[in-house]
């Protein structure tokens, strides 16, 4: 039960007196809940549920970290081996002015001495994950990720012939926008990647594995800057639609 609510608004009374009546109804004994009337007039806070609901971004300096969160968009990037991701993500946050989350595998790997166990995939993912939700926090109307537990998945499978169910489940994690990154340009070595072969055999299997779980995506092309082109246009475009509805 709630002790009391708290608005500006001449509703607050009679919602008050119904949460009263149902968690007195459901405790099975009296449960008064108080209304507080707050600046009405909003003269200390000149703003309205409405209002925010109508532009969240706008009014987000009105929304705490955790509830604003859920109105950002979390953009992934994946791909083969030397396609771009981590260096769209990053470029991508700059133009948005927001945040992005790079590869932990990356980093664990680094830690680990380029070392990689089974027990160590599902850990990946969790913490990927976890990046991925403290970022948001901070994040400005979207979020680019610079892979997903999907690219673990994919790893697990080729690394250690086999998927912790735990890690099963993470891959079921969504994104509001998927980018795949063609691999159409050449392949840099770095001293930490395979080869082209392997690069092109993960694109065959990200696309079967997008189309099989039936998850949108739009597919990049070319240079660096042709792909941060493409992503600004769908982006602001899906900006100017949210702007009309």
């Amino acid at each position: 039960a709630v002790d009391a609510v708290f608005s500006s608004e001449e509703y607050g009374a009679g919602f008050a007196l119904y949460l009263s009546e149902a968690f007195s109804e459901y405790y099975h004994r009296e449960i008064k809940v108080v209304n507080v009337c707050e600046d009405p007039e909003r003269l200390l806070l000149p703003i309205s549920g409405t209002e925010i609901r109508s532009d969240p971004h706008g009014n987000r300096q009105y929304l705490s970290g955790e509830v604003y969160r859920d109105f950002v968009d979390k953009v992934c990037f994946l791909g083969g081996e030397s396609t771009g991701k981590s260096q769209l993500s990053r470029l991508a946050a700059q133009l948005f002015e927001t945040e992005f989350v790079a590869e932990y595998g990356r980093a664990l790997w680094d830690a680990q001495g380029g070392v990689l166990h089974e027990p160590d995939m599902l850990k990946i993912a969790q913490v990927q994950v976890q990046q991925e939700e403290q970022a948001c926090l901070m994040a400005n109307r979207y979020l680019f990720c610079d892979t997903s537990p999907l690219t673990t998945l994919f790893y697990s499978h080729e690394m250690f012939g086999e998927v912790d169910p735990a890690l099963e489940d993470l891959a079921k994690r969504t994104y509001e926008y998927v980018f795949l990154c063609e691999p159409d340009f050449d392949f840099v070595q770095d001293g930490t990647r395979r080869d082209d072969a392997f690069r092109r055999l993960q694109h065959a299997w990200y696309l079967r594995e997008l189309k099989l779980r039936e998850i949108p995506f739009i597919r990049l092309y070319g240079t660096i800057d042709n792909r941060l082109r493409d992503i600004e246009s769908v982006l602001c475009d899906a900006v100017f639609v949210d702007a009309d509805t």
